[in-house]
Parts: C-alpha cells; structure tokens; sequence
C-alpha cells in the first residue's frame, strides 16, 4: 500500500522463496480441501471480522481474476452515496457487515454508552435489549442484500463464513432468511456454514497453497 514492493524485499532479506496472498483466499482454500467446503466444488468463503474479505475456490483452485481482484467482496458497493471507505468509495459492504459495522449501527441507538463490542451486543440482543435487537434488525438488512449479490455473482456450492463475526449463530438462521428474501421468485438452494477449521485456517490454506503450488 506504500508502493514498497514486499515480496521482493522479503526474499532478499530471508533468502528464501516467497509467495503472497490474500489471507481470504488462503481461508477459502483450507475450507475447501480440508473444512466445511470438503467435497464442493465451488466454495466462496466470506470472512467477516474488523472488515470483510472473500475468496472463491473452484475444484480446489483459488480464483483471482485477471487482476487479482476477483471475490475482493468488502468493496463491492450497495450504496453509492453511503459511508466513505479507506479504499476511497463509498458504500463498500464491509462498512455494513461487519463487526466494526455492528458496533457503529448499536452506537446510533446508544450514543450514550461508548466502547461496546460486537460480542457484547449480541449478549444483549439474546437479553432482548430493544438497542441490540434493533441493531441487528438493521444488519440483517445489509446482509440479506449483500449477500444475495455474492450468491447471484458466484452462485456457489456452498458459503463458509469466518471471522469473529462467523461465530454468531443468528447468521445461519435470521442471516439466511435475509437473503432468501431476494430470491422470492426462486427457491434459495444453498448452504450457509461456519467454517471447520477456526482461526487457524488461513495458515492451513497458505501451507495448502505453497506445497501444492497452487
């Protein structure tokens, strides 16, 4: 991002060969060889922490696109007018979906209380607080119609979700409904999970990724 170039800089410091690679990609692959994607044949995986990334396995290749920008699914916009990113859009979906975004939608029906992170405020939304449950009312909303524009770009076998966001349980019930409400035309006929492999698994698919040279 500062114009350094890391990878050659990297090698000439270790004298060692070096590959990079988005760390999304690196979790989709593991996912797809080893976790919840075992056995699909196209995976997208969406990890949703601090911000958002993906990336999208077909038959156990990572697919990146011409130029490299392929399942970059944080960027994509839902609202052109809507909150400036550091990318320099507006209306980047990660800005909406995810944990980051949680805590700023619950801090505009709580201004008064400062600091509450993403695990808080679901603890609260199962209390059913009226601040937590509207909160991820209005999040749930983002993600129906996020996630149906990556399910109508890529139309995957299966979605493996990670990220700290991943471990709440309303993603896979309340989550699901969301999306399927953009497809009232159409049977929704796709799975939804949590990833298997946990934290650990962007250093599985980055192992994956140099052994097998893929």
């Amino acid at each position: 991002m500062n114009g350094k170039p890391l990878q050659k800089d990297l090698r000439s410091l270790l004298n060692l060969p070096i590959d990079i690679q988005n760390d999304a990609n690196c979790f989709t692959l593991s996912e797809a060889i080893l976790g919840a994607g075992k056995g699909y044949s196209n995976v997208l995986g969406v990890i949703i922490g601090t911000g958002l990334g993906g990336g999208f396995i077909t038959h156990q290749k990572i697919h990146t696109g011409k130029n490299g920008y392929a399942a970059e699914l944080g960027h994509t916009s839902i609202d052109y007018n809507g909150i400036p990113c550091w990318c320099g859009n507006k209306g980047c979906i990660e800005n909406y979906l995810s944990g980051t975004a949680i805590e700023r939608i619950y801090q505009q029906y709580n201004p008064h209380e400062t600091g509450i992170k993403t695990p808080e405020i679901y603890q609260r939304y199962l209390h059913k607080e009226a601040q937590a449950l509207t909160t991820f009312e209005k999040y749930f909303i983002y993600f129906g119609q996020g996630f149906a524009n990556f399910i109508y770009t890529f139309d995957p076998d299966i979605i493996v979700l990670g990220g700290g966001v991943s471990k709440i349980p309303l993603l896979y019930t309340e989550g699901k409904k969301a999306i399927a409400r953009h497809f009232q035309q159409e049977k929704l006929n796709i799975q939804i999970v949590q990833n298997e492999l946990g934290d650990s698994s962007g250093i599985f698919g980055s192992l994956l990724m140099t052994h097998a040279n893929i």
